[in-house]
């Protein structure tokens, strides 16, 4: 066997093993995505998939949810700096 067949051998065998990887990984996600889908709509009757949820709340609030830990972002900053910008850019565009 030559040094070019073995390396593209080697470069077909890479190749599947990538995709076998992402293949899984796509089966997994799919599975735990179903059973969470259905376990919510039994135990809370909620349709919907529980493991990543984001609700807004108060008005300037953002609740994410990742497996039933909860983080909190307020998004008054992020809505004054964008304004901020925008009169910056409108500023320099005059």
């Amino acid at each position: 066997m030559g040094r070019l067949e073995k390396f593209r051998s080697k470069r077909k065998q890479k190749k599947k093993i990538a995709l076998s990887v992402i293949f899984i990984s796509i089966l997994l996600a799919c599975g735990i995505f179903a059973a969470d889908y259905s376990v919510n709509s039994l135990m809370l009757s909620e349709n919907g998939p529980g493991i990543f949820k984001v609700r807004q709340t108060d008005g300037s609030k953002l609740e994410i949810t990742v497996m039933n830990k909860r983080f909190y972002i307020n998004t008054s900053y992020i809505a004054r700096d964008c304004q901020r910008l925008k009169k910056a850019i409108s500023g320099l565009l005059r």
